[in-house]
């Protein structure tokens, strides 16, 4: 999910495990291309990790949400994924609760939201996004106590406190 003009990605910590060279695609006008990244930072607590692409070519972007942005009051979210064959997953829905704790893989998560949007693994890592195409947070999927797929996203507040010592997330122009 590229995030700003210069070639920052964020994604998920868990999908880089394991990973040494990562290889990002990034969709153009003639078809898409790769770039290697290099790890800015990650935060695991939150499973967040953001890239930088190995080029110095500017990219369209999609902003975070403003400071300030209550999803709760949002009716219509999209969660994005992708297939490991490249096929797009869309889910629609809304926010079922914020302020969410969980506990994955040990790590103790905080902040979250839970949406209805996020129904599959490939949505993980992808973003979720409101009407104005802003996004809303980073999408995670997770195993509730009785084995049911449940959907979440690390909010772009979370998303915005981990990185702001790093990147200015650009604010979106227009309306």
């Amino acid at each position: 999910l590229l995030v700003h003009p210069d070639g920052y990605v964020l994604t998920t910590h868990h999908s880089l495990a394991g990973m040494k060279d990562v290889m990002v695609e990034v969709q153009s006008a003639n078809g898409p291309r790769y770039f290697g990244t290099r790890v800015v930072k990650t935060h695991a607590q939150h499973d967040l990790a953001l890239l930088k692409l190995l080029t110095t070519e500017r990219f369209l972007f999609l902003t975070l949400t403003r400071p300030g942005y209550r999803p709760a009051s949002q009716p219509s979210l999209s969660a994005l994924g992708k297939t490991a064959g490249g096929a797009l997953v869309r889910g629609q829905g809304a926010v079922v609760a914020e302020g969410v704790r969980l506990n994955i893989g040990g790590r103790h998560m905080t902040h979250l939201l839970q949406t209805d949007a996020v129904h599959s693994w490939e949505q993980g890592g992808g973003p979720l996004l409101n009407d104005r195409a802003e996004v809303v947070g980073i999408n995670l999927v997770a195993r509730d106590e009785n084995g049911a797929r449940r959907g979440y996203a690390v909010p772009a507040t979370v998303i915005r406190s981990h990185f702001q010592d790093l990147i200015t997330f650009p604010a979106r122009t227009g309306t």
